[in-house]
């Protein structure tokens, strides 16, 4: 390893030839070694919970822990990984765009991301409940089905080994994780969705930051960028969250033009009020809130309150500098604001 670069980046796909022949191995003998134990199990005349649970519970436990191991193992050592220097730029996508680009992401690097799912999980539970009330119904409630038992068994195994087995492989991380998953990516859509309802706002963006190395590409630190209708060039908000429907922070920006300098505003989850900071100042001061509601401090979870009053507040500053045009003093009357510079 002494002579790789120290800032080149290697992906080296190793061969998981191993673990995917281990994987067919055990799903063929569960196949069969499936059928032919379940087959004992006819021979039985009484009903014998010791085999009931040895077999029809302990055997797919097994099957559970190994396969989960297997998928665990093999996505451990699918790749090596040295990273590069990344240098990040601002991408933009629409909402839908984002959501094809980053599933199309996971797929093309499904040996270096960690998407657990949920069915994952819960499918194994439910096999393991089915594979162990199976003979006991059979055998108290409807003995025609006997002769099913072997075949259901076996398929039932397989199906665990399978799914156990992604499971496994799905929900792993290895040395290119950490830079190659994608984080907050659904939490951020949802914020989009929520904030593009919101009156006035005339183009909604999903923007992040991407790396491009090679053939590799990373992305950080998603959000979602608000445009007005009217002043689309002259002003935007920027919206970042950790939480399904949640707002961190909020950064709104009015440009500067021949008469006004840049105004800048913030609002973030441990402050909850708006900071305002005009031109070069570092220190700002506090806004009045320009919508009046009953919610007396606006929270992480009040999206669509934290957007109207950000709008509201960056119209209003317009007004006050640059003159007021029908199309703002609209999106005021929708936003229930009433005309008044005091507030910013």
């Amino acid at each position: 390893m002494s002579d790789i670069p120290k800032h080149e980046s290697t992906l080296v796909n190793n061969s998981m030839k191993m673990g995917y022949s281990i994987f067919m191995i055990l799903l063929i003998s569960y196949l069969a070694g499936g059928y032919l134990i379940a087959l004992q199990y006819l021979e039985l005349t009484t009903l014998d919970m010791v085999w009931i649970l040895g077999v029809f519970l302990g055997l797919p436990s097994f099957v559970l822990f190994v396969g989960f191991y297997i998928g665990w193992s093999t996505k451990k050592r699918a790749v090596h990984y040295t990273p590069p220097e990344w240098n990040f730029e601002p991408i933009q996508f629409t909402l839908d765009d984002a959501k094809s680009a980053f599933r199309k992401h996971n797929k093309t690097n499904a040996r270096l991301v960690a998407t657990p799912n949920y069915w994952l999980y819960f499918l194994p539970i439910v096999l393991l409940i089915f594979q162990i009330t199976l003979p006991l119904y059979v055998s108290l409630v409807d003995s025609t089905l006997n002769a099913f038992i072997p075949l259901v068994f076996s398929v039932c195994l397989v199906a665990l080994h399978v799914i156990t087995f992604l499971g496994g492989w799905k929900s792993t991380s290895n040395t290119a994780t950490n830079d190659f998953n994608l984080k907050l990516i659904r939490e951020t859509l949802i914020l989009g969705k929520v904030q593009s309802k919101t009156p006035g706002i005339s183009q909604v963006r999903f923007v992040i930051d991407a790396a491009n190395h090679d053939d590799l590409t990373i992305y950080s630190n998603p959000r979602i960028v608000l445009r007005i209708n009217g002043i689309e060039t002259f002003a935007y908000i920027e919206t970042w969250t950790q939480d399904i429907k949640a707002i961190e922070r909020m950064y709104m920006k009015l440009l500067k033009d021949d008469a006004n300098e840049e105004i800048v505003w913030w609002w973030v989850s441990g402050d909850r009020d708006y900071r305002k900071f005009i031109g070069d100042d570092q220190y700002g001061y506090y806004i009045k809130i320009p919508i009046e509601s009953r919610v007396r401090e606006l929270g992480v979870k009040d999206v669509a309150l934290v957007t109207k009053n950000a709008i509201a507040i960056i119209i209003l500053e317009w007004i006050r500098t640059r003159g007021e045009n029908d199309e703002i003093s609209k999106i005021l009357s929708e936003l229930g604001v009433v005309n008044s510079s005091s507030n910013t």
